[in-house]
């Protein structure tokens, strides 16, 4: 597999690994670390040692992130109208995005 191939195939296989953490943490986590494998199988073939680093502190991270995850259910955080008057807003410029959101029917996803 040429270079390039491989690098479009890292690049789907990773950015397919975030959306599913963001719809399942477990299983996400789960397939991040596997990930890491195609990327050390990469980084042996170009010889580019600073990737297989990379995959070990990635691994570390992701492992971690799975440990903390184990119990926590996933529940979509709520803003404006969804949640009620009182309930908080996140600070900075997220803050104002959201305060856009309660009157903009436009920009409030569905949960």
């Amino acid at each position: 597999m040429s270079q390039n191939a491989w690098s479009w195939a890292l690049f789907a296989v990773s950015v397919f690994g975030l959306w599913l953490t963001g719809q399942s943490p477990k299983a996400g986590w789960w397939f991040a670390i596997a990930n890491q494998g195609i990327w050390g199988a990469y980084a042996t073939l170009t010889r580019q040692w600073g990737l297989i680093a990379m995959s070990a502190v990635f691994v570390a991270i992701y492992a971690r992130n799975l440990w903390r995850w184990r119990h926590t259910p996933m529940q979509p955080r709520r803003y404006g109208r969804q949640a009620g008057l009182d309930a908080p807003r996140p600070a900075g410029r997220a803050g104002e995005l959201a305060e856009r959101a309660v009157h903009d029917e436009d920009l409030v996803v569905a949960g």
